[in-house]
C-alpha cells in the first residue's frame, strides 16, 4: 500500500509543474496558442478601420498629387501610417502577453520593401516583378543566415504563456522551420497565390496541401496562412480571415475609387503573395520578438500591415 501510494504521487506530480499547478501537453499548448493567434488576427478588422477613417479615397487622392513619382507616393503613405499599428494595438495591451509593441518591420525592413516596390525595370528587358523580387531577397537572407553556426532552425515563438502561469516551453518540431521547411516558404506559396489558373477556393487547396506534404507546422501556417486551415472547414468557400477580411473592405471602400477600370483580381493576389512574404521576412529579423505567443503574432502581423499598405500603394499610383 506504501508503494502504491508513493507511485499515484509521483504519478501526479510527473503532470505538474514546478509550481505543482497541473502541466499541459504538448497538444494543448498548441491548441491554446493557435487559438491565441486566431484571437489576435482580429486586431486586423481595427487596423483597416483606421486606415480607412485616416486615409480616405479624397484623402489618397490628395497625397497623389502632392508626389511626382511613384517612389514618393510610397515614401508618403509609409511615412503618414507608421503609427497606426501602435495605436491600435495600445488599446488592447491589457488582454496581451507583451511590454510593448513589437514593430520589428520597422526600420531597415520596410526601407527594403519601399525600395523594391519603388522600382522601375530596365528599358528593354522584362517588367520588374516586385514580388519575386522579394522572393528572392528573403530567401537569399535565409541563406545567408543558413550559412553561418547559428541559424539551424528558426524559432517561431519560444513558449506558450497564459496570465498567471509560468511560460511553458514548446517543443521545437511544433514551433519551429529547419532550412528545408523555411527555404519552401519562400519559394512556393506566393507563386501559388499569383498563379492565375487558380480560383482563390483553388489557391487554398494547393497551399493546404503543401503544408501538408511539406510537414510545416500548424502553428507557423496560423501565424503566415492563417486561411490555409479553414479550406477544409468551409467546403465550397473558404472563410475569409479577419486580415483578409479587413484588406478587401479597405480594397473596397477606398482603393477602388481611384482605378479607372475597377479593381483589379491580380492586385489583390500581387498583395496577398506580398504580405505573405513580409510575414516570413519578419521572422528572419534580429528584431524578431518571439517569446511567447502574442509577440510572436504581433510580429508578424505589423510586417502583413506595413507590406499591404507599401503594396498597395504602387498598386494606387500604377493604376491612377
Amino acid at each position: 500500500m506504501l508503494i502504491s501510494g508513493l507511485v499515484a504521487v509521483l504519478t501526479f506530480l510527473s503532470g505538474c509543474d514546478e509550481q505543482g499547478e497541473p502541466r499541459l501537453t504538448d497538444e494543448a499548448a498548441e491548441k491554446l496558442i493557435l487559438e491565441k493567434i486566431e484571437t489576435n488576427q482580429a486586431l486586423s478588422l481595427d487596423l483597416f478601420n483606421v486606415l480607412g477613417n485616416r486615409i480616405d479615397t479624397d484623402s489618397l487622392k490628395r497625397l497623389m498629387a502632392k508626389c511626382k513619382t511613384r517612389d514618393e507616393f510610397i515614401d508618403l503613405m509609409a511615412e503618414q501610417t507608421s503609427s497606426y499599428f501602435k495605436d491600435v494595438v495600445e488599446l488592447k495591451l491589457a488582454g496581451l502577453s507583451v511590454q510593448a509593441v513589437p514593430m520589428p518591420f520597422m526600420g531597415e525592413a520596410e526601407i527594403t520593401l519601399k525600395l523594391l516596390y519603388s522600382e522601375e525595370g530596365t528599358a528593354g528587358a522584362a517588367p520588374h516583378d516586385p514580388v519575386q523580387a522579394y522572393s528572392d531577397l528573403v530567401l537569399k537572407r535565409i541563406n545567408e543566415q543558413a550559412a553561418g553556426n547559428d541559424h539551424k532552425e528558426w524559432i517561431l515563438l519560444e513558449s506558450f504563456h497564459q496570465s498567471g502561469s509560468k511560460p511553458r516551453s514548446m517543443p521545437s518540431e511544433q514551433v519551429s522551420f529547419n532550412f528545408t521547411k523555411i527555404e519552401m516558404m519562400a519559394t512556393l506559396p506566393h507563386a501559388i497565390i499569383l498563379n492565375p489558373e487558380l480560383s482563390d477556393e483553388e489557391v487554398l487547396e494547393s497551399l493546404n496541401d503543401i503544408m501538408a506534404t511539406e510537414g510545416i507546422p500548424p502553428v507557423a501556417i496560423a501565424l503566415l496562412l492563417p486561411a490555409v486551415q479553414k479550406v477544409r472547414e468551409a467546403a465550397s468557400t473558404a472563410s475569409q480571415t479577419p486580415f483578409e477580411q479587413g484588406l478587401l473592405a479597405w480594397f473596397d471602400d477606398t482603393v477602388e475609387p481611384l482605378m479607372p477600370s475597377g479593381l483589379d483580381h491580380d492586385l489583390i493576389r500581387r498583395t496577398q503573395a506580398t504580405v505573405f512574404l513580409a510575414g516570413l521576412h519578419a521572422i528572419l529579423l534580429p528584431e524578431y520578438q518571439n517569446k511567447n505567443q502574442d509577440q510572436a503574432t504581433l510580429s508578424v502581423l505589423h510586417a502583413k500591415y506595413r507590406a499591404a499598405v507599401i503594396c498597395t500603394a504602387r498598386e494606387i499610383w500604377n493604376n491612377k
